[in-house]
C-alpha cells in the first residue's frame, strides 16, 4: 500500500536513497490538494491530495528532472518527459490535475528562473510572423514535416483543428464535416460567389465549399500542403473553380464575397494581429461576410502567458500567440467588422485532441518508420495532452465567430 502524504510528518523509519526521492517531491508538493496524484520511484510510492480524480507520474531520473523543473519550470517538465525521465500513464489528466492544482505545482516546482523566462521571451520575439518570410518559415516548422505523418493519425479529411460532436461517441470525421458545414452555411453564400480561405490546411473546406458550386481561392505558406491540396483538388484547379496560392495573406489582392479562416489566426502573432483583420477587411465586399474559427485563452492568464512563451510556443508553433476572445471581437469591430454569430466549444476541442491521442499512440511504429525518434514522438505526444488539458481546465477555448462587413 503507498505512503500518503499524511504518514510523512508522523515516519520516524530510516530514509533509504528511493524514499528520499519520493520525500523531496512530496514536500515539494504537500499543497497538492485537489484529486490525487500517486508518485512511484523504483518499487516505492507516495499519494498525495484527495478526491476521486487520479493522476500518477513514475519517475525515473527524478533528480534531473527537478533541476530541469528549477530552471525552466513547466518546460523544464516538457523537456524531461521527452527525455524519458518521467512517464505517467495519462499526461493529459496529469496535467488537468497540475492546473486544478496551480499553487502548489507553479509555485514549487514549476516557475522557470529569470534568467530562462528572459532568454525565452527574446528567442520568441526573434520568431516574429514577418510578411518577407518569418511566417513561411515558422509555419514550415510545424505544417511541413510531411504529409504522411499527418496522415497517419488525423481522420480522412485531413482536418487539424477542432471537431463540433453532436455526441462524445461520434465518429470524428463525421464531427469534422460538421464543423466544416456549419462554417460554410454560416457564409451564405450563393452558385458561383467567391471564397477566399486564408491558411486552407489540406483542403477539406475548399472541397465542401465546391460541392456548393462556390469559386473558391485558398492561401497556404506550407509547401507540403499545397502539394496535396493541388492533387487533391486538380480538376477543380484546371477548371479555375478553385485555386491554391503559396502566399502571405498580407500581399494577397483581390475582393471576395466571403472569407474564411479556421484556427489560422492563432500563428499571425500578436504584432500583426491588427494588420490581419484590417487586410480581411479590405479584401471583403460590402455585406461580405467572414467566418473565422479561432483558439483563445482566458482573459485572466493572458497576462503571464504574454510574458511568458509556453511550452507550444517554445517548441509546436513558433511565433504564435493566443488573443483573449476580447481581443478578438475589439480588433474586428475596429476594422469594420460586426459579429452576427458565436459559438463557443472547447470541450469538443478537448475530444478531438483526445481522438488524435489515441491516433497518434496506435501509430507509434509508423511514427518511427518515417524517420522520427522517440524523443520527436513525445513531445508531440506531450503537446496533444497539454492542449486536452487547457480546453478541459477552461484555460483555452475555441470559437467559430462570424462577422458582416458594413
Amino acid at each position: 500500500m503507498p505512503t500518503t502524504i499524511n504518514d510523512l510528518s508522523h515516519s520516524q523509519d530510516v530514509v533509504n536513497p528511493n524514499s528520499v526521492a519520493l520525500r523531496s517531491y512530496a514536500r515539494l508538493l504537500r499543497g497538492w490538494q485537489h484529486g490525487r496524484l500517486t508518485l512511484h520511484y523504483a518499487n516505492e510510492s507516495i499519494t498525495l491530495g484527495s478526491g476521486s480524480q487520479h493522476a500518477e507520474l513514475k519517475l525515473y531520473r527524478p533528480w534531473a528532472t527537478l533541476a530541469r523543473m528549477f530552471m525552466k519550470g513547466d518546460i523544464g517538465f516538457a523537456q524531461a518527459y521527452e527525455n524519458g525521465w518521467i512517464d505517467t500513464p495519462d499526461m493529459a489528466q496529469f496535467l488537468l490535475l497540475a492546473r486544478h492544482n496551480e499553487s502548489a505545482w507553479h509555485q514549487e516546482v514549476g516557475k522557470a528562473t529569470t534568467f530562462y523566462r528572459r532568454w525565452l521571451q527574446w528567442y520568441h520575439q526573434k520568431r516574429d510572423n514577418t510578411a518577407e518570410g518569418g511566417s513561411r518559415k515558422n509555419i514550415a516548422a510545424h505544417y511541413d514535416l510531411g504529409n504522411d505523418f499527418y496522415k497517419l493519425w488525423l481522420d480522412e479529411t485531413l482536418s487539424y483543428s477542432a471537431a463540433l460532436f453532436s455526441h462524445p461517441d461520434e465518429p470524428l470525421v463525421v464531427a469534422q464535416k460538421r464543423k466544416v458545414k456549419r462554417l460554410l452555411d454560416q457564409l451564405a453564400l450563393k452558385p458561383n460567389q467567391s471564397l477566399l480561405e486564408i491558411g486552407c490546411g489540406w483542403g477539406e473546406l475548399m472541397q465542401q465549399a465546391l460541392d456548393k458550386q462556390v469559386k473558391v481561392t485558398a492561401l497556404t505558406l506550407s509547401s507540403e500542403q499545397l502539394r496535396l491540396v493541388q492533387e487533391r483538388l486538380a480538376p477543380a484547379i484546371e477548371s479555375e473553380q478553385a485555386a491554391v496560392l503559396l502566399q502571405d495573406y498580407r500581399h494577397h489582392q483581390g475582393h471576395y464575397d466571403a472569407i474564411v479562416s479556421v484556427e489560422m489566426f492563432e500563428a499571425v502573432g500578436e504584432k500583426w494581429w491588427s494588420v490581419y483583420f484590417e487586410k480581411v477587411a479590405s479584401l471583403l465586399k460590402a455585406n461580405g461576410r467572414f467566418a473565422m474559427q479561432s483558439i483563445s485563452i482566458h482573459p485572466s492568464l493572458f497576462d503571464n502567458y504574454r510574458k511568458h512563451p509556453d511550452f507550444i510556443q517554445r517548441y509546436i508553433f513558433p511565433g504564435g500567440m493566443l488573443p483573449t476572445p476580447e481581443k478578438l471581437l475589439e480588433l474586428a469591430e475596429k476594422a469594420g467588422l460586426t459579429l452576427v454569430d458565436r459559438l463557443d466549444f472547447g470541450l469538443d476541442y478537448a475530444l478531438t485532441l483526445r481522438r488524435w491521442q489515441q491516433s497518434f499512440e496506435r501509430q507509434r511504429p509508423a511514427i518511427h518508420e518515417l524517420g522520427m525518434n522517440d524523443q520527436f514522438y513525445r513531445r508531440w505526444h506531450y503537446y496533444l495532452a497539454y492542449c486536452e488539458a487547457g480546453f478541459k481546465a477552461g484555460s483555452i477555448d475555441v470559437h467559430q465567430l462570424t462577422f458582416v462587413k458594413a
